[in-house]
């Protein structure tokens, strides 16, 4: 019971954290051996994971809205509801993103973390019609997240 208090409290960290765009205390809510998922970035291990929200908060330019609530954590297993609001930086979309997110912990740090959300829905809303018209499609899928997976590689190696 004590440690689901401790993880409740590192999810409402990581939250506040992002909610401040606080990239380097959300990267520290992370074991170094943790992974990540979402529809868009696909898998992310260790450090990719930090780098990741950084770059999306860099990015953002301060103008990134994340709410935050339903956290919940029994044995070691957490979740939350997130909503984020921005404007996609490739179209100047307005995105307005829900997202459940589940959690496990290791060493009292986040060591899995996957998203899920409406991949067809976000990307109807950041690419306009062609998300609507093909966000579904496995092709489309797959580019957006080789385009993020480069652009994400490239962040990292100007920022060591």
């Amino acid at each position: 019971m004590r440690q689901d208090y401790a993880e409740r409290a590192l999810i409402h960290r990581f939250y506040t954290a992002f909610q401040k765009g606080d990239g380097a205390t959300m990267a520290a809510c992370y074991h170094a051996d943790a992974s990540f998922s979402d529809p868009i970035f696909g898998p992310l291990k260790g450090k990719e994971i930090g780098a990741m929200w950084q770059m999306l908060l860099e990015i953002s330019q301060g103008q990134l809205k994340i709410e935050y609530d339903q956290v919940d954590v029994k044995a070691g297993q957490g979740k939350a509801h997130w909503d984020a609001a921005y404007h996609f930086s490739a179209t100047g979309l307005p995105v307005f993103n829900h997202i459940d997110a589940q959690f496990t912990f290791k060493d009292g740090l986040i060591y899995t973390h996957n998203d899920h959300f409406d991949l067809h829905r976000w990307s109807s809303q950041a690419l306009g019609l062609p998300g609507f018209l093909f966000g579904q499609t496995p092709f489309l899928q797959e580019a957006m997240r080789k385009q993020v997976k480069a652009r994400l590689n490239e962040w990292i190696k100007a920022h060591p």
